[in-house]
């Protein structure tokens, strides 16, 4: 096969590829901008959900068992099912190991297909590890309420997932929830009146059901803001791979040119050649 038809070929495939990247960016781009809405959505909804989970155990704090065990804690990777990330998934995974080597009694829960490969490292070696499903593109309403029913019976819950702060800027986060962080923040708010409430059924019934909204409604927002990060990261990832095929269909181009002009540049040598054998005769 001659250099220019090799050429050409790459040129046409390049062209394509290009095409195919442009096509998942667009797609990346619609998912980013529907996870950025349901996170917004949804932001004010639960910070008014744990202020008053938070005022009624302050003000009944007398009546309430505060015997939270710190070693009934789950740490939670929010990994990926597929690639194309950049190098957001990988400082995700990094993160997590860092913190599971320094809290040895914690159970753990892998979710993504490429999050659950870190079950053979040597970190996790021994240790109760748990891996569930969930897509990365949608909330799948089921799969949630698996993850919420195992993780509910933890007093400590750590999730580690990435952070949507800009377009050009996703960081690695943890996010608290759980009955013990509520404890925790309770007595943090300076100035808190205490406020006493009737309750109906019971203080206890009515605290079960706002730690069962709370964990469900954190969560799904913990994905979305996963979600969102994900999506801003493989926006990057594949404009730079756009930047990069085009620079190469450039260099293609310019070198089939080249090679044209070389193939001019000979039959014109040949057709010089042949006048003067010509006149030679």
């Amino acid at each position: 096969m001659s250099r220019k038809k090799e050429l050409q070929e790459e040129y046409i495939g390049l062209i394509s590829l290009r095409n195919l990247v442009q096509t998942y960016q667009e797609i990346a781009a619609m998912r980013m901008q529907k996870a950025k809405n349901s996170v917004l959505s949804s932001r004010d909804y639960i910070e008014e959900l744990e202020l008053v989970y938070n005022k009624v155990r302050h003000a009944h704090s007398s009546e309430i068992s505060n015997d939270v065990a710190d070693y009934n804690h789950i740490i939670i990777l929010l990994s990926s099912n597929t690639m194309l990330y950049g190098g957001l998934i990988s400082k995700i995974h990094t993160e997590f190991l860092n913190f599971v080597s320094e809290n040895l009694n914690a159970d753990l829960l892998l979710i993504g297909h490429v999050g659950e490969k870190l079950v053979y490292t040597s970190q996790l070696m021994g240790r109760r590890v748990y891996t569930m499903d969930l897509p990365d593109h949608v909330i799948d309403t089921e799969d949630l309420a698996k993850i919420v029913s195992k993780i509910s019976t933890y007093e400590k819950i750590t999730v580690f997932h990435g952070k949507y702060k800009s377009i050009m800027s996703q960081v690695v986060v943890t996010s608290n929830i759980g009955i013990l962080e509520s404890l925790k923040k309770e007595y943090t708010q300076e100035g808190a009146i205490r406020v006493q409430y009737i309750f109906e059924p019971s203080l206890k019934e009515v605290l079960k059901y706002f730690e069962d909204q709370l964990v469900t409604a954190i969560m799904e927002q913990v994905v979305n803001e996963s979600n969102l990060s994900k999506f801003a990261a493989r926006m990057v990832s594949l404009d730079s791979s756009v930047v990069n095929i085009s620079s190469r269909i450039n260099n293609v181009k310019f070198s089939v040119q080249r090679v044209k002009h070389m193939e001019f540049n000979k039959q014109q040598v040949n057709s010089l050649s042949g006048i003067k054998l010509w006149g030679a005769n």
